[in-house]
């Protein structure tokens, strides 16, 4: 009954308040995960696609980031992990997204399986 009633409540929350909102509460919640990533290596690989390359060997590729996404790396820079570059923060974002928060895999998958982008 109360995840329903949660549930409920965050639907009706997000119509009215402005998604703006919304959008920096999520990326709080990512630049704090994000800070626990163990990146062996990041960059761009020779198909023009960042990627990041835990030490637990995993391997994650997405998109060039957004002009948005820049911005949030430079101001948050001293809060992200030390090897983390500009190029590379979308594969950070989706890596949070998709796999550590709590809606998401709830664990980052082994090596054998790697996300490419779409």
């Amino acid at each position: 009954m109360k995840n329903f009633f949660n549930m409920i409540t965050n639907k009706i929350a997000k119509r009215i308040i402005p998604y703006s909102i919304w959008a920096i509460d999520s990326q709080k919640v990512d630049l704090e995960i994000m800070k626990e990533f163990d990146i062996a290596e990041c960059g761009i690989d020779k198909d023009d696609a960042p990627f990041i390359r835990l030490k637990t060997e995993e391997i994650f590729f997405s998109f060039l980031p957004t002009e948005y996404e820049r911005n949030i790396f430079r101001k948050y820079k001293t809060q992200l992990p030390k090897n983390l570059k500009e190029d590379c923060i979308r594969v950070a974002f989706d890596i949070s997204q998709r796999y550590c928060r709590e809606n998401g895999l709830g664990h980052i998958p082994s090596k054998s399986y790697h996300v490419y982008p779409g």
